[in-house]
């Protein structure tokens, strides 16, 4: 069978019930709703963490958060893990990584035949930067500095406020990574498969989209939780949702919490709809080269945001709302995929890399903690996970057909009465009720806490562990931990071998 291409379109920070093809009747999501036509839509999709650079490693890499080791937004080059690109570009694909990228520096950079990462002032680039491709337009500093200046006084990275961006939607970040993207579609070399991984830098605030997009959303209804009160939920919900209604973040009039909401709202569904402008722009490009049906294609993003729900605005504390850790899950690939059909299996983003890997008939890794979800794309009867789950070094998260629970450590909020969250998800999608404390679900509660004992058990990879038997593809001299460098590929000892050599230990001490 012919290799098929793979294009792995990402967004940042977008909320699963935000899309028209997910039952939103107030976002404009055309392009997105023609992929979801074609394809198929997950609607019990979990990121394993609800932060930018550790859910894209868990992507990358295949593994929990726990495994990887990453739950922060910056951190040393992983030289030990493999990647989805090394993968790829191992089995004869010509890669490409464009947009905001937001990983360890130097770690998927070599295996890109292509990179380009869209952050004004610190762009890695091996073709024309965002800041050559805005000078070449005549603007200087695409940033808004009166935004960027409220880094002095405010309480966020970026301001959660919203408004029109003075850039027209070409020369944004998303205008620049999808001429990137379509570029390096129109020259690929022809007689191999690629992957192309684009990043989209919104619906992440700033929650400022192109003037035309920020002019559809005038008025937007809030969700039924938009004035809920968090007298139920965990001290770090509590204090944010104090912290954001007694000095509201708002950077221009009116400044109470009611007219930022407002504009926090509208400026989130316009960015929605800005990038799924720019996903529409590389759909056109792939019909225009005629390679569609040779093409799989997956929309997802990290993570979710709030979206105005609980009573609070952006995403932080994210782990314990449905509305942050579930995230839209699309799937295409015209001829063998179903088409326009919906998927209710539970799945995590951590399946991705597996699921790729059957579909286009490459080699499996000893690494990976996702599995492939190839049967429940082509039959809703199929399952593979009975929970999924979502953490942060602190606490986890776990779901399951019904219900959805985090634990909170004994210790962690000493004297807090709060010691967890638990939604039935039939009987309550916008999490309104929290049931952990009362006794008549205490056997639902310590059910899940076993699974997720479990889970964590079994699911951690120690880097070793004794008594470790070798692989008999593995000599003492390939050991990896006789040898802390990375092997080239001289014909000894690949990274799937060293993975298998520490499964294969852990196996028989068991």
């Amino acid at each position: 069978m012919k290799q098929p291409n793979v294009v792995f379109l990402m967004v940042d920070q977008h909320n699963a019930k935000c899309l028209g093809c997910y039952g939103s009747q107030h976002v404009h999501t055309p392009n997105l709703d023609a992929l979801a036509s074609r394809g198929v839509r997950f609607t019990s999709a979990y990121t394993q963490c609800p932060i930018c650079s550790p859910s894209r490693m868990c992507y990358l890499t295949g593994q929990y958060a726990h495994n990887h080791g990453y739950f922060g937004l910056r951190g040393p080059r992983p030289i030990q893990l493999p990647n989805l690109f090394s993968h790829f570009k191992g089995h004869g694909y010509h890669t490409a990584a464009i947009g905001k990228v937001h990983l360890p520096e130097g770690w998927i950079d070599p295996n890109c035949d292509f990179f380009c990462e869209a952050v004004f002032g610190r762009s890695r680039s091996m073709g024309e930067s965002y800041e050559e491709f805005m000078r070449r337009h005549g603007i200087e500093d695409p940033e808004d500095e009166v935004t960027r200046n409220r880094l002095a006084v405010g309480q966020f990275l970026e301001s959660i406020d919203g408004r029109p961006d003075w850039l027209p939607k070409e020369l944004s970040r998303e205008g620049f990574s999808v001429s990137a993207a379509s570029e390096f579609v129109r020259n690929r070399p022809k007689d191999k498969p690629f992957l192309l991984w684009m990043s989209l830098s919104k619906p992440h605030p700033e929650y400022k989209p192109a003037q035309e997009f920020w002019d559809m959303y005038p008025e937007i209804p809030l969700p039924p939780s938009a004035d809920d009160e968090p007298t139920d939920r965990i001290l770090s919900f509590r204090r944010t949702w104090h912290q954001q209604h007694e000095n509201p973040p708002a950077d221009v009039e009116p400044r109470d919490y009611v007219s930022l909401r407002r504009r926090n709202i509208r400026g989130y569904y316009g960015n929605i709809t800005h990038a799924d402008w720019a996903i529409g722009q590389i759909l056109s490009c792939l019909e225009q080269e005629g390679i569609v049906e040779d093409t799989i294609i997956v929309y997802t993003t990290d993570h979710g945001d709030i979206a105005c729900e609980h009573g609070i605005l952006e995403k932080a504390p994210g782990i314990n709302s449905d509305s942050v850790c579930r995230i839209p899950y699309i799937w295409s690939w015209p001829g063998h995929l179903p088409q326009g059909v919906e998927r209710s299996q539970l799945v995590q983003a951590i399946d991705m890399w597996p699921t790729l890997t059957s579909l286009a008939g490459l080699s499996e890794m000893s690494m990976w903690d996702g599995r492939n979800i190839t049967d429940c794309l082509m039959d809703e009867r199929k399952k593979v996970h009975e929970a999924v789950f979502t953490e942060n070094p602190f606490l986890k998260g776990i779901t399951t057909e019904r219900w959805r629970m985090i634990r909170v450590p004994e210790g962690m909020f000493p004297g807090d009465p709060i010691r967890g969250e638990l939604y039935d998800r039939c009987k309550d999608p916008w999490e309104r009720t929290n049931l952990f404390h009362s006794p008549t679900y205490s056997s639902i509660v310590q059910e899940l806490t076993e699974k997720m004992l479990d889970w964590l058990i079994t699911s951690h990879r120690p880097i070793s562990a004794l008594p470790v038997l070798p692989h008999p593809s593995v000599t003492w001299a390939d050991d990896p931990m006789n040898d802390p460098k990375p092997h080239p590929e001289d014909g000894k000892t690949s990274p799937n071998q060293i993975w298998d050599c520490i499964r294969k230990g852990i196996d028989n001490y068991l």
